[in-house]
């Protein structure tokens, strides 16, 4: 059966690798050989001139397709994310909430409240993998947060916390920068990149400026990625962001 996800990355680095080895490689990320077949057939149907690979880049061969293999397997990632958020929907007003000052995730990672804040807590899969926190003032309906449009004007800092598809290190924030803004530029946004550290973990900010404005960050933890989403950088979304603690980090 044709992937159209398979499609568009063989159409983007057939012309680079070896088919061979971008077979191989898919085979690893656990795509079927029917699959790759029929996904191969449909990539080469496109006006793409497929080039061997001189000699002299062979040595930069491995690195290359290894990090073009991670923006993949992570874009494939995020779009498993979204499925899992639209089956999610709101918290209800009985989920888990925390307003003693510090909310503790489920893996351990703390993250301190605002005055007059709290953590609505609920699990987006049923394998109990996927967190989604939203923190927010006292009292604030729930069913809110089905609308990131309001975030800004009430102060919603919404938080997913997911098995971390990135190794903790120089690579890994490479793979996930290319992966978010790859990510952003293919949804159509306006945008601006920077690289941000909260305590000693690495991350990357996205300030989207059309066409609805927010704040995207991604936090990469030693095994979890905290992805959080703000209708604007103020003050509140900036004292949550900066007190997350990874505890699986710190051990």
């Amino acid at each position: 059966m044709i992937n159209a996800d398979v499609v568009a990355y063989l159409q983007t680095h057939i012309k680079d690798f070896p088919v061979e080895d971008l077979r191989r490689q898919l085979f690893d990320e656990g795509i079927a050989e029917e699959d790759f077949n029929d996904s191969l057939k449909a990539a080469l149907g496109s006006p793409i001139k497929v080039k061997l690979t001189p000699r002299q880049r062979l040595k930069n061969a491995v690195p290359r397709l290894a990090a073009a293999l991670a923006a993949c397997a992570v874009i494939l990632w995020f779009s498993g994310q979204e499925q899992n958020s639209k089956r999610g929907g709101a918290p209800t007003a009985g989920a888990p909430a925390s307003a003693s000052g510090a909310f503790v995730g489920h893996s351990g990672y703390v993250v301190r409240l605002p005055k007059n804040y709290t953590a609505v807590s609920q699990f987006v899969d049923a394998a109990k993998t996927d967190e989604m926190v939203h923190f927010c003032k006292v009292g604030t309906d729930p069913t809110l947060f089905l609308n990131e449009g309001l975030f800004g004007s009430l102060g919603i800092i919404a938080l997913e916390v997911t098995p971390s598809p990135f190794p903790p290190t120089a690579a890994g924030i490479a793979a996930l920068t290319a992966a978010v803004t790859t990510r952003a530029q293919n949804h159509g946004f306006k945008f601006s990149a920077k690289n941000i550290s909260v305590s000693s973990l690495p991350g990357v900010q996205l300030n989207i400026e059309l066409p609805d404005p927010h704040i995207e960050v991604y936090i990469l933890g030693e095994r979890s990625l905290y992805s959080f989403t703000a209708g604007q950088e103020d003050e509140i979304s900036r004292e949550i962001v900066m007190s997350l603690r990874d505890t699986q980090s710190e051990n």
